[in-house]
């Protein structure tokens, strides 16, 4: 009987003595030394959250190039692929979706959005890329002011 006891205790004790083992976080950081080598390093941020375009109840995200948050605590993203900014409130539940609106009394449209900033009067300003123009929305997000 003493031999069935006497490994299981020479392993409990190891256990017990043993470091825990590291977070298994699929994350790795690094920076480079003076030669040019990869050394490893602490990871200033890790990951929260990960939001989809499902997350917010509105259409998939394509290539999001940029977000900012707003004076209203409010998260504006820029949806590059889409041609859309997608605004959120702070608890990621969709506010509106800006994919269109009004310039000298007619239609308009994004061309692959790449950045977009709010100031604050809550001008929405938006780096529309290919029509190479900043658009900047007053209001409701729905008329172009310039």
């Amino acid at each position: 009987m003493n031999r069935i006891w006497l490994p299981l205790l020479v392993m409990l004790v190891l256990a017990l003595a043993s470091p825990p083992l590291a977070d298994a976080a699929p994350y790795y950081g690094y920076h480079y030394s003076s030669d040019g080598e990869a050394v490893p390093a602490p990871l200033p941020y890790m990951p929260d959250k990960v939001i989809y375009g499902s997350t917010v109840n509105a259409e998939a995200f394509n290539n999001p190039e940029d977000l900012f948050v707003g004076p209203d605590r409010r998260v504006y993203i820029a949806d590059t692929g889409n041609d859309r900014v997608v605004v959120v409130d702070e608890n990621w539940r969709l506010v509106r979706i800006i994919d269109s609106f009004q310039r000298e009394g007619k239609a308009d449209a994004f061309n692959k959005p790449q950045g977009v900033f709010v100031d604050k009067e809550q001008h929405i300003h938006v780096a529309d890329t290919q029509n190479g123009r900043i658009v900047e929305l007053a209001g409701k997000g729905s008329s172009c002011v310039s």
